[in-house]
Parts: C-alpha cells; sequence; structure tokens
C-alpha cells in the first residue's frame, strides 16, 4: 500500500488522489482485500511535515506499524 504525499500537500493513495481523513477506510479497504500489514510513504522533500505527521498519524489509528519511507 503505497502513500504519496506531494509538495503542495496533494495525498494519493495507490494511484487515485484521497484526503487524510480517508486513508484509514482506504487501508482497512486493501487489508480485507489481503494487503499486507505494511505501507509504502513517498513523501515529496519539499512538503510540509506536518502533512506528513498527519498521514502518519491516520496510518497508525488502522493498527499499522510498519511504515517504508520511499526515497530518490
Amino acid at each position: 500500500m503505497r502513500i504519496s504525499i506531494m509538495r503542495d500537500g496533494r495525498m494519493f493513495y495507490l494511484d487515485e488522489f484521497t484526503s487524510a481523513k480517508d486513508l484509514p477506510s482506504l487501508l482497512l479497504q486493501s487489508m480485507r482485500k489481503g494487503a499486507e500489514r505494511k505501507v509504502y510513504l513517498a513523501v515529496d522533500m519539499r512538503s510540509r511535515y506536518a502533512d506528513t505527521t498527519i498521514v502518519l498519524d491516520q496510518v497508525r489509528a488502522t493498527g499499522i506499524e510498519n511504515v517504508c519511507f520511499i526515497t530518490r
């Protein structure tokens, strides 16, 4: 399950635009369908730190503790 945070604060789950408040339900749906309990988080280096912490809080709300950061 991949979440991307763009520099302007937009968030994408997989390849679809989403908001932080919708992330928990999207993640739980994916896990019900058999997805691994791991999130890959790709964050633009110019994005705000606050956007990243919001996403991490939403991920933790689902009980997922394995978060991998994708860097380039």
